[in-house]
């Protein structure tokens, strides 16, 4: 949903639901089992996003099982990955508030109202 409306407006979905993923894999690694829980999405999707930052800043993001590829050749620009690091970076700085102004099955009207308690 954050690629999709958020980041993908900024360089024509060329920042594929692969990347987003392939983000995913390395954090799920990288991080303990436990922090992995439904009350722990916010810092989860930050963790995410720190590692997609940190691939945007190396200009490399290493596909999950085959070495030496980098997914970013020939779809993304030094520029567009400049500004999607800012972007990312913002969003980082906010906690995710973005994730509230996401309208797809209206998420984040949902995951508001779950955190005021208004089932």
């Amino acid at each position: 949903m954050i690629r999709k409306e958020l980041l993908g407006q900024l360089v024509d979905n060329r920042l594929s639901t692969f990347h987003m993923k392939t983000a995913l894999l390395f954090t799920i690694k990288r991080f303990p089992e436990n922090i992995w829980r439904h009350d722990n999405l916010v810092q989860c999707v930050v963790l995410c996003l720190n590692t997609l930052r940190r691939f945007l800043k190396r200009r490399y993001c290493p596909h999950y099982t085959i070495a030496s590829v980098n997914l970013f050749d020939n779809k993304l620009e030094v520029f567009e990955m400049d500004w999607l690091g800012t972007t990312i970076s913002t969003m980082i700085k906010s906690k995710v508030g973005c994730v509230f102004a996401l309208q797809i099955d209206k998420f984040g009207q949902r995951f508001l109202d779950k955190l005021r308690g208004i089932n």
